[in-house]
């Protein structure tokens, strides 16, 4: 008996609405994908830093790699917390 009431109060903890975020694949992939760029930004600017940055191009990555998780992560928290699709949508167009 004692089994089954500690089984269901992991199953509403579990199923809680203030958990849906945790079942959510789609999520996930924007998160990571956010986080990669960010983590891609210190790379490029380590990569980048050996030479000084001698041509001005060397700079265009670095600085969509700075602005891109940004970007997405505003976009993450509109579509989230207002339930707005359309930023998702704007962001396609700018990227195209």
């Amino acid at each position: 008996m004692r089994t089954n009431e500690l089984v269901s109060h992991v199953q509403k903890i579990v199923t809680s609405p203030r958990l849906r975020w945790a079942h959510d694949p789609q999520l996930w992939v924007e998160l990571f994908v956010t986080v990669n760029l960010a983590i891609l930004a210190a790379d490029i600017f380590i990569a980048h830093s050996v030479n000084h940055f001698q041509k001005a191009a060397e700079y265009i990555p670095l600085y969509f790699s700075i602005g891109a998780p940004i970007v997405l992560a505003v976009v993450i928290v509109l579509c989230w917390v207002l339930g707005l699709q359309a930023p998702w949508r704007d962001v396609g167009y700018m990227a195209t």
